[in-house]
């Protein structure tokens, strides 16, 4: 994020999915936060996600989580259709899409992990007390053995589905992979409205690239198909009329 001429071809992959995220927000109507957050010395720099999300999330009722490699696949539809269509009711602290069904994407019980690329976080109690646990979950003062997760694959994604998921069920809300994770071109889970380009991250530009520009034409086509009458000159005969 940059002052300057903007070059759409110079974009690199992250950068177009930050501008999907402010593009989807914008259209919507939504807040969108660009959290730059400092690293930790200790661990993974993906361990930033409990603190920022417990920090925004008093000053809302809902913050929506997306890695910069995670996209909005279908811009025109919004947050409140897709929250009645998973049912996020008030009983809903978390909801994450699991992941693809593969032997690493299991937790130590053969469950399989959701994926912390795309959440929703709703604020309450329960959350606030979800988030502060799953933040010091690598101090082991509430998980032994959380701490293995601080550098080795997939870091704070790891610790959630071993350890702090176990505590909070009830108020977790595990969403299909095939809407919310993986691409089009991704197996069993295609993202169909929420797309995690975890397999082929250059395919964050192709796709909003991709999207973008449907949506657009597709308003300019709409435009011009409405106004069809007043566009089309018939001319039922090759020859000119006036001289």
């Amino acid at each position: 994020m940059h002052d300057g001429e903007f070059v759409w071809s110079d974009t690199d992959r992250y950068s177009a999915g930050m501008m999907n995220h402010y593009t989807y927000a914008t259209l919507h109507g939504y807040d969108y936060k660009f959290v730059n957050a400092a690293n930790y010395t200790d661990r993974s720099p993906t361990w930033i996600k409990p603190a920022a999300i417990a920090n925004l999330l008093p000053s809302y009722k809902f913050v929506i989580f997306l890695d910069a490699d995670a996209t909005f696949n279908t811009m025109h539809i919004p947050l409140e259709w897709l929250f009645n269509y998973w049912n996020i009711t008030a009983k809903v602290s978390i909801a994450m899409a699991l992941d693809p069904n593969a032997t690493s994407n299991y937790d130590r019980f053969q469950r399989l992990l959701t994926n912390t690329g795309f959440m929703i976080v709703q604020y309450n109690a329960v959350t606030m007390h979800m988030l502060r646990a799953w933040d010091e979950c690598p101090g082991e003062t509430r998980y032994a053995g959380c701490a293995e997760w601080k550098h080795p694959r997939f870091h704070e994604q790891s610790a959630f589905g071993n350890y702090v998921r176990y505590d909070y069920g009830e108020w977790i809300k595990e969403l299909p992979c095939n809407e919310a994770n993986g691409e089009p071109e991704f197996g069993e889970c295609k993202g169909v409205f929420v797309s995690h380009f975890w397999w082929r991250t250059d395919n964050v530009k192709k796709y909003f690239e991709m999207n973008a520009l449907q949506a657009l034409m597709g308003r300019v086509q709409g435009e011009m198909v409405d106004r069809k009458k007043e566009v089309v000159k018939l001319q039922m005969e090759n020859v000119i009329a006036h001289g």
